[in-house]
């Protein structure tokens, strides 16, 4: 606020609808022992502080969606991959069940495990695990570089 402004006191006179004479009244009856114009001026403070808490909110929001932006598109990415590839397994499943003639009777993996599928499991997880690690290493060097910025 202006120093000019702070050092002056000056005298206004305004009109209230019924809303604002009980949001008025309501502050009143908070502050008993104050005058009209430090209740009013108390209004002022808290609008004040309320627009600044919003603002460092809305940045606080925002830091935390850039922070995070880029993990939840890869994410997002990831799992649309692999949905799209369960339903493609699923549609080759069920072809070889359907060219074998397979249609009553099943063998699950409780019950049996086929070298090939020992061979896919193993496979999908030591994939898994690496991007795992790339993903942990990628993450540490984003870490660092904040860092080293807010150093």
């Amino acid at each position: 606020m202006n120093e000019d402004v702070k050092s002056k006191s000056f005298r206004k006179e305004a009109r209230f609808s019924e809303y604002g004479i009980n949001y008025f009244n309501y502050y009143q009856e908070k502050f008993p022992k104050h005058s009209n114009a430090e209740v009013i001026e108390q209004i002022f403070k808290e609008h004040e502080g309320m627009k600044k808490e919003i603002e460092e909110q809305s940045e606080l929001a925002n830091k935390i969606y850039s922070r995070f932006k880029d993990d939840l598109v890869g994410i997002k990415l990831s799992v649309r991959n692999a949905d799209k590839n369960v339903q493609i397994l699923t549609e080759v499943c069920n072809g070889i069940l359907f060219e074998n003639d397979i249609s009553h009777s099943l063998v699950n993996t409780s019950e049996m495990v086929t070298t090939p599928l020992k061979d896919a499991r193993d496979f999908v997880e030591s994939k898994i695990e690496g991007f795992r690690k790339t993903n942990a290493e990628r993450t540490e060097l984003k870490k660092l570089k904040m860092n080293k910025k807010s150093n």
